[in-house]
């Protein structure tokens, strides 16, 4: 199932939004904020201080964000009609030692979560079967962050859901959906705590929420070809990557959740960023004063610093971006073809035995690193956007499977567009540099 982005009338929202740099305050300017080449003048931003693809007019007033939302849903529940019509109508009610994970999609499944971690499985054998689905979240009497030893069974199950998802595997999932006293609607919307931290959202909501944030997020952006075409118009100064939008999107779909490893893994793969390298929350962005003019202007409060710093200073707030070598597609290609060249002359049967042994393969998924929407990114993009829509209309399948309240898109669309662009003045607002809420120039 093909993504229907061009289906989907993007430009209505397009059309209420426009590139504009943020117009910071020369005292402001004065503390170390990462030039960004280019020849804009101070007025020539907007006064909020944020670079983002700012509101025209206020589109709450309008019908068309309405007509959006109307649009996305139809697409949703179409799509979601065809793909539950690809599997049976009804499942018969399985034995809680039934097993629902094959030995392949198992040890796939398995090989994905625990990843990082040499020397055999990590998932029990039990957590293959129906039994493991069963356990609804419950907390430890004594300690709230607790999750109760069967809960962590249900954690887990949690986890194997999000990546079968991922994977497009929604017959198990719908088997899950079809058991008496099933636990998963339970870890719908759930929370998980760290020690010494704040709560941490770690449900199969959250896969929802991501995989909307980056679908609108990059349908959007790519309706604006002058910010991620060079031959459009896209030059240092005017990168998407410099915006507050994207600069949201990539953080919050790609940082750690304690303690689950499904949520961010595929988002993680994508766009290349470690498991690590953004914090888990924003702690971490309190505690870097050395960013003096960060420091001084007391903005480092919620998503207060998107669309603030260039893209490199973004990297590297957190930390420096270290990433190990990870071999492209073209990479692999290229190795192959050196070894089967006339140079080497080696048998290809020997090239494959070689590259297997030294475990060479395309780790990598974008042939040009941190830059999605980069035209030589774009069959990347693509399959990424393709995965995200059939993952949203996965979800929504499953939510009327388990006979859940209908997932309510056009307020899911709101939400998403106000945390990325601040559509609708009046919510979700946040004070500015400046102190002037943003509403478009």
């Amino acid at each position: 199932m093909h993504h229907p982005a061009d289906n989907i009338p993007w430009h209505l929202i397009a059309s209420n939004l426009h590139w504009a740099p943020g117009k910071l305050a020369p005292q402001i300017r004065a503390l170390n904020l990462p030039e960004i080449p280019g020849k804009l003048k101070e007025e020539d931003g907007c006064p909020c201080g944020v670079t983002n693809l700012h509101l025209n007019s206020s589109l709450s007033e309008s019908s068309e964000l309405d007509l959006f939302a109307h649009a996305f849903t139809k697409a949703v529940s179409d799509a979601s009609r065809l793909k539950r019509s690809q599997y049976p109508k009804n499942y018969s009610p399985l034995d809680r030692n039934d097993v629902l994970l094959g030995e392949d999609l198992f040890q796939k499944v398995n090989s994905l979560l625990f990843q990082e971690v040499k020397g055999g499985p990590r998932l029990p054998f039990e957590q293959r079967t129906a039994s493991a689905f069963l356990h609804a979240p419950e907390y430890e009497e004594d300690d709230a962050s607790e999750f109760t030893a069967t809960a962590k069974i249900g954690f887990l199950s949690l986890e194997v859901v999000k990546m079968l998802l991922m994977l497009g595997e929604l017959g198990p999932i719908l088997q899950v959906c079809a058991l008496p006293h099933e636990g998963l609607s339970g870890w719908y919307c759930v929370s998980s705590r760290k020690p010494g931290t704040g709560p941490y959202e770690i449900g199969w909501d959250t896969v929802q929420y991501n995989a909307l944030v980056v679908y609108v997020a990059l349908n959007v952006a790519l309706c604006f070809p002058q910010i991620y075409d060079p031959k459009a118009g896209r030059t240092d100064e005017t990168d998407y990557r410099h915006t507050a939008f994207y600069q949201y999107m990539l953080r919050n779909v790609t940082r750690p959740i304690y303690p689950s490893k499904a949520t961010p893994y595929p988002h993680q793969q994508f766009f290349g960023s470690p498991r690590d390298h953004f914090g888990e929350n924003f702690e971490s962005l309190r505690n870097i004063s050395r960013k003096n003019w960060l420091h001084q202007t007391k903005n480092v409060h919620g998503a207060g610093h998107y669309g603030l710093l260039s893209f490199n200073e973004f990297l590297d707030l957190e930390g420096p971006l270290l990433e190990p070598y990870l071999p492209s597609k073209t990479d692999v290609e290229s190795v192959k073809r050196l070894l089967f060249s006339n140079k080497l002359g080696l048998p290809f049967e020997l090239v494959l035995m070689i590259m297997d042994f030294a475990d060479y393969k395309a780790e990598r998924v974008l042939e040009v690193p941190h830059d999605p929407l980069r035209p030589t990114n774009r069959a990347a993009l693509d399959e990424y956007l393709d995965q995200w829509w059939q993952i949203i209309v996965g979800c929504n399948i499953i939510n009327d499977e388990l006979g859940m309240d209908r997932t309510d898109w056009p307020g899911e669309l709101r939400w998403v567009m106000n945390d990325l662009f601040r559509l609708v003045p009046g919510q979700y607002q946040r004070k500015t540099l400046t102190g002037m809420e943003c509403t478009g120039l």
